[in-house]
């Protein structure tokens, strides 16, 4: 990707942070299973790790049946009272593990005052890592100049999303029972680095 213009770097990765969101926030749908294995076989590519990455991802898509990606996405994320993996980051930054603590604030403050608007599906802290990568995606494909863009992704990457967000990326890739989610996590890992 580096042989890429930076606005068509922006571009690029944008599109990988919208899907890497649209997998990690709410359950996959044999509909969008569909624009799942389409948009793979035409992805943006950041280094050959993340091709084998979606090597593994289309070739498993023929071993793991939706059931299994929904249980999986189901089993880490929503689990009852026992989620194998916490999405939000007040859950590691807060020393009593409380949700909507003084992270989720900060990042608040942060989206009102760069106008970033988060629309969430209810009740639920903000700072969810995949409503964070929309943020991220909206901010790269907007308006304002490249300096700008840089400058908002570089702070969100580094203050608001890298102190806990290997833990959770982590932990998707050793709870997780499908190739789907462990691959959707490392490719995660490489785009976050690669603009940290």
């Amino acid at each position: 990707m580096n042989n890429l213009t930076l606005n068509d770097q922006l571009e690029v990765s944008a599109s990988i942070f919208n899907l890497l969101s649209t997998a990690f926030y709410e359950a996959i749908t044999d509909e969008k299973l569909k624009v799942f294995t389409e948009c793979f076989h035409n992805f943006p590519l950041l280094d050959e790790k993340s091709k084998l990455s979606i090597d593994a991802i289309i070739n498993d898509f023929t071993n793991e049946s939706l059931h299994e990606i929904k249980s999986d996405f189901n089993n880490m994320f929503i689990g009852g009272p026992h989620k194998t993996v916490y999405p939000w980051g007040s859950f590691y930054t807060d020393k009593d593990r409380l949700l909507f603590g003084e992270s989720t604030r900060d990042w608040k403050k942060f989206t009102e005052k760069n106008q970033i608007k988060i629309e969430l599906n209810g009740n639920e802290p903000s700072d969810h890592f995949a409503l964070i990568f929309a943020s991220i995606a909206a901010i790269m494909t907007s308006k304002k100049s490249e300096s700008i863009r840089i400058e908002l992704v570089s702070i969100i990457i580094n203050e608001h999303l890298f102190p806990w967000l290997p833990i959770v990326l982590d932990g998707i890739y050793t709870h997780s029972n499908t190739f789907f989610y462990k691959e959707l996590s490392l490719i995660s890992s490489r785009l976050i680095l690669y603009w940290k």
